[in-house]
């Protein structure tokens, strides 16, 4: 590794203020060019990027030799970025230069986050609820067989939750996975008769596997596979599910049929790319433990990215789709 190239990474985007001249290596998430509205440029493109390193992401942009420049890298692709710093819906850099580096001569600690929480915690956490929480033979034997089998382990402690959203990180899968598992636990406790614990946490542990999948996982930047793209991580988890429930005798038709229609539903809304909306209280109770999950962490990001700005109010975040009230209790 080239400690000449390494050394370069000294700005990091949470760092990033409105007026900093930006010289740094950055990560390619995203790459758009697009045409310009104004009469006077019109057929002349610019370019939109999402670049991000471990403590984030920000918008960049390209003016002129947008197309020209666009040929000189891709995404995933490590780059070093030279800019200013503006806002426009949330700070972006104005960028004048960029130069693809090799990635071998940069550390990828320094563009991949990582959950904060130990994965060999969690993953004892999650074995030790299968154990003694699942009581149902068949959900629970379903279980041991995705948890015993080392390859599906292996990705699943290692993939992010999402890509930009929520639980975006090595290991957001299993953090998000066990949060939507405990937040389930707690409404059982409160609907003890009309919800079934062994669904719930079944199809907590499950509902969304299909993103070992559905994001390449030796990417710098979690990329999307073709087949992640095409089918989507709701449609490939269930197929997981139904092909290893498959090789049991006599599976329970109506008790995997539910939990088949807990993963189909778990995004809630058909616009939200549901293929079904939640039509069972288990399958309900899951979609907001779920919702609950994912909101919380959107938060809870946006809280620690503004903290250290020592402003009232954070940054407009453009998913949360508003800036939040950060009272003085939150930084002691």
């Amino acid at each position: 590794m080239s400690s000449d190239k390494n050394s370069k990474k000294e700005q990091f985007v949470k760092d990033l203020k409105v007026g900093d001249r930006v010289n740094t290596l950055l990560a390619v998430i995203e790459k758009n060019l697009l045409n310009y509205s104004t009469p006077s440029r019109a057929g002349e493109q610019f370019m939109r990027l999402l670049l991000g390193d471990v403590t984030g992401t920000i918008t960049g942009v390209v003016w002129d030799n947008a197309l020209e420049i666009s040929r000189t890298f891709n995404r995933d692709d490590i780059i070093q970025v030279k800019g200013e710093i503006n806002e426009y819906k949330g700070l972006q850099v104005i960028i004048s230069s960029i130069e693809k580096i090799n990635k071998d001569e940069v550390d990828p600690a320094f563009f991949q986050p990582a959950t904060s929480k130990n994965r060999r915690h969690m993953f004892e956490r999650i074995k030790e609820l299968i154990t003694n929480k699942v009581e149902e033979d068949y959900l629970k034997r379903l279980l041991i067989d995705f948890f015993k089998d080392g390859e599906f382990c292996r990705s699943f402690v290692k993939a992010p939750g999402g890509r930009l959203i929520h639980h975006n990180y090595v290991g957001g899968l299993m953090e998000h996975s066990l949060e939507v598992l405990e937040i389930a636990l707690k409404m059982v406790e409160l609907y003890p008769r009309a919800l079934n614990q062994d669904l719930l946490i079944t199809g907590a542990l499950l509902h969304d596997i299909g993103k070992i999948k559905e994001y390449d996982l030796d990417s710098i930047s979690f990329q999307m596979t073709d087949r992640g793209k095409l089918i989507g991580h709701i449609t490939m988890g269930r197929d997981m599910v139904m092909d290893k429930a498959s090789s049991f005798e006599d599976f329970p038709h109506e008790l995997l049929l539910e939990l088949e229609h807990i993963i189909l539903s778990h995004h809630g809304k058909k616009e939200w790319g549901s293929p079904e909306i939640p039509r069972t209280m288990n399958a309900f109770a899951l979609y907001y433990a779920d919702l609950v999950s994912a909101r919380l962490n959107q938060f809870e990001g946006l809280v620690k990215d503004n903290l250290a700005k020592e402003m009232k109010w954070s940054d407009w975040d453009r998913f949360l789709e508003r800036n939040i009230y950060l009272p003085d209790y939150l930084k002691e």
